[in-house]
């Protein structure tokens, strides 16, 4: 480590100090908007909010439109030295309007709608560039995107990744770490499937041989289904959806289910998909019609070339302030999928530490609010000065 890089660490480590109870306001603040995806007046304040959090970033700002939902804020750096990295972030929740509580802080732990996915990753990101901007510089370029719509899988805001991806060297996402702490390097992709099947009702005592069962074929559709999962390849499949008939007394005319699948592999993606619409090609019951619809709408984050890169400056930064950093695989998705689909080396789970994501128990180790920013901080320098 040079002197220089010890200096800067410690004046970042100073910024941070000095900032606890701004960080700390802001993010009760943040928490106390109410955000679900489908209120976008309430998204809307989010961002307005969290962008009157930097002023100082003197960066080119462009409201994107999210259509039904909240508009997503992007931030552009005015300058183009390299590398050019691309930081990902969500003001929307998941709580209906009406169900949210208050901020509130017990222990060592702060709880709230939101506070861990992801107000405080928010925090964390633009608090991290406010650090740097204020001990000698952001020494790289850079966009922002904090989108209202990651709830609800981006419907919105993940049209806008291919020209945004464009130049992009590096990646950071800011969900939350994992409960204990470790940083996430690959995620699951998924895909959603429907599954209708069409048969013939008929009275199930007096003249059950005139009906065709729906909900027979079903059955064995989805057992179809379940056996294009792969332990050895992690492939997993769900039916965790499923409907069908009248009654009892009624031969079922009709079914539906829902059927996820998660993959670790890219080349999964194929044989999956391929596989669910083999479905319709073989029926079990005589008489009935198969129709299935869906795909992967998130492929996996896998590790690209640069993702060593990544890693190594997250490691260094974390040494350097005395701290063990392990990187793990989520099966959960987010933003960070996308972008790895573009071929973009990409890190996530850079936010704070917490859990019970999506839940009233929904809480943030606070003491690692400071931490990750500061991670986040150094990181970023590790990265550039290489």
């Amino acid at each position: 480590m040079t002197r220089e890089f010890a200096e800067r660490q410690s004046q970042i480590e100073a910024y941070i100090r000095s900032h606890r109870e701004e960080m700390l306001q802001a993010l009760r603040d943040a928490v106390e908007i109410k955000s679900p995806s489908v209120y976008a007046e309430g998204t809307n304040a989010a961002i307005a909010f969290f962008h009157s959090l930097v002023p100082e970033l003197d960066a080119k700002v462009t409201r994107l439109s999210g259509g039904t939902y909240g508009d997503h804020l992007l931030l552009e750096s005015k300058n183009c030295s390299s590398p050019c990295i691309f930081f990902v972030g969500h003001v929307d929740t998941v709580f209906p309007v009406g169900t949210e509580w208050p901020f509130s802080i017990e222990g060592s732990n702060a709880y709230g709608p939101g506070v861990i996915d992801m107000k405080s990753g928010v925090i964390t990101l633009l608090y991290g560039l406010k650090a740097l901007q204020a001990t000698g510089g952001i020494p790289f370029s850079y966009k922002v995107l904090l989108n209202t719509d990651e709830e609800m899988g981006s419907p919105s805001s993940k049209n806008y990744l291919p020209e945004l991806a464009k130049g992009v060297d590096y990646a950071f996402i800011f969900e939350p770490a994992q409960p204990d702490g470790r940083v996430i390097n690959t995620r699951k992709g998924i895909g959603k499937f429907d599954v209708y099947v069409t048969g013939k009702a008929a009275h199930a005592g007096k003249s059950p041989e005139t009906g065709i069962n729906a909900v027979l074929e079903m059955a064995h559709q989805i057992i179809n289904a379940e056996n294009l999962a792969r332990k050895e390849m992690l492939t997993t499949m769900n039916a965790g959806f499923v409907e069908g008939g009248q009654s009892a007394f009624i031969v079922a005319p009709s079914a539906h289910a829902e059927i996820e699948s998660r993959i670790v592999i890219p080349e999964e993606q194929k044989r999956v998909e391929a596989g669910m619409a083999a479905l319709a090609d073989k029926t079990h019951v005589p008489g009935t019609t198969v129709r299935v619809t869906g795909g992967f709408h998130r492929p996996p984050l896998v590790r690209r070339p640069g993702s060593e890169l990544l890693e190594a400056a997250v490691l260094k930064a974390a040494e350097l302030m005395g701290l063990k950093i392990e990187f793990s695989m989520s099966g959960a998705a987010s933003d960070g999928n996308n972008l790895s689909g573009y071929g973009i080396p990409v890190i996530d789970g850079m936010g704070p530490v917490g859990g019970r994501e999506h839940s009233h128990d929904e809480y943030l180790e606070l003491e690692t609010l400071y931490e990750r920013t500061e991670l986040l901080a150094l990181s970023l320098l590790a990265l550039v000065e290489r």
